[in-house]
């Protein structure tokens, strides 16, 4: 019998025991109901599940279900276990018998992390532009060494236990720190970053362009990813100290012009176009 034969599930619940077993064309298959819980004396997770049943050989998935608690039934033999709660990731290897429990709990010895990146400049605290990353430090439970990616501005991340690198940075701004991941805490972590004001405009014989205009920030003239950018003709930017390169499209031409940032201090540019 392939291992891929029949897996399959049913929508009643088991007693606690032994799993139960169906004959189907005279091949015994066992079943067992699965749930999660985000960590000890925490109740079984009602959402955001993912299952996968694959071949531990192969890799094929044999089942996937987005169920809190499925019910799979199995022929004797080794599987491969997958679920995967928002970040947080658990693979284990199954071996399905007559003395297999009919219930299993997957515990992802997770907390949860919540945290905000700011901007400040004379005392105004906003998000603008900073990009971050985390990754699990080796032994971190359930993601691989994967960087954990979020579109959010405010990430709440579910991260199971162990050390991580959170990596910030947004221009000259570069900040590194190793974060530690209790089961079952819930963290804060907020970082704030120092910033200038830029006053971005662009002119032609001393009259300011108002319209068709696009701007890039970049660190190094030769960049190809702008720190910043905007389609306004007059942006206002909010940027770590340190010197940058502005560079306005206009008319299919482009202008290029340094500047230097400070802290808490406000730097206006003008950068005169040539008459078409």
């Amino acid at each position: 019998m392939k291992l891929t034969r029949f897996i399959f599930f049913i929508f009643f619940f088991f007693t606690t025991g032994f799993a139960n077993s169906i004959d189907i064309e005279g091949t015994t298959y066992y079943s067992v109901q699965f749930q999660a819980i985000l960590s000890h004396h925490t109740p079984p997770l009602k959402n955001n599940l993912r299952w996968w049943i694959k071949n531990p050989r192969t890799g094929d998935i044999l089942y996937f279900s987005r169920k809190p608690n499925p019910i799979v039934y199995f022929y004797p033999g080794d599987y491969q276990l997958v679920v995967r709660y928002r970040q947080a990731r658990i693979q284990k290897l199954l071996h399905i018998s007559p003395q297999t429990l009919s219930q299993k709990k997957v515990n992802f010895k997770a907390g949860t992390l919540r945290f905000f990146i700011l901007t400040t400049f004379k005392n105004y605290l906003f998000h603008h532009g900073p990009q971050w990353s985390l990754t699990p430090a080796p032994g971190s439970l359930g993601n691989e060494n994967n960087p954990i990616k979020t579109n959010s501005q405010y990430p709440r991340l579910v991260l199971p236990q162990g050390y991580y690198d959170v990596l910030i940075h947004y221009g000259h701004y570069h900040h590194h720190e190793t974060l530690h991941m209790k089961e079952g805490a819930h963290k804060v972590k907020t970082w704030i970053i120092p910033v200038g004001e830029l006053q971005l405009k662009a002119s032609i014989e001393n009259k300011t362009i108002r319209r068709n205009l696009r701007w890039r920030v970049y660190l190094n003239l030769h960049d190809k990813r702008p720190v910043v950018s905007s389609a306004i003709a007059t942006p206002v930017f909010y940027l770590p100290q340190g010197t940058y390169y502005a560079t306005v499209i206009y008319q299919h031409a482009s202008y290029t012009a340094p500047l230097e940032i400070h802290r808490e201090q406000v730097t206006k540019k003008e950068i005169h176009l040539a008459p078409s």
